[in-house]
């Protein structure tokens, strides 16, 4: 081995010597594994005395502190009956999170009004067990 050869091999291990602890304590991002909270429970009553059209189901995700969007087809949910479905909510499994309903009321018999109306359900831990959020719109 030449002289060349092993100050690089001393260098490389005095590099290495001190990444290698570095790596074994670092922490992955929380963000990065979060998973799906699975078969979630949504439901949406509508007890407000006429038919509503719900354009978007909402949920919040604490750690980016941002609404997330369930895309619906705008269903319409006539008086006294509700909209179910079962989701899976994105980077929330095992967090505290809320859903947000949007929809529309109806104006006259054919048509829905331009403004967007919102109600949120009560906040409550998401776990791929039986997680469930329920929304009565009054």
């Amino acid at each position: 081995m030449t002289q060349f050869t092993k100050k690089l091999f001393l260098a490389g291990v005095a590099v290495l010597s001190t990444v290698t602890p570095l790596l074994a304590t670092a922490q992955p991002s929380e963000a990065l594994f979060r998973r799906s909270c699975r078969d979630v429970y949504l439901e949406v009553e509508n007890n407000t005395g006429d038919d509503i059209r719900v354009i978007d189901v909402d949920y919040w995700d604490p750690s980016s502190e941002i609404w997330r969007s369930e895309p619906v087809s705008n269903e319409t949910i006539r008086d006294g009956r509700s909209w179910q479905e079962e989701r899976n909510l994105e980077k929330v499994d095992q967090m505290r999170t809320r859903i947000r309903v949007e929809y529309l009321t109806r104006v006259g018999s054919d048509d829905w009004s331009d403004e967007v109306h919102q109600e949120e359900s009560e906040t409550a831990f998401c776990s791929s067990d039986d997680s469930e959020y329920i929304i009565t719109l009054d």
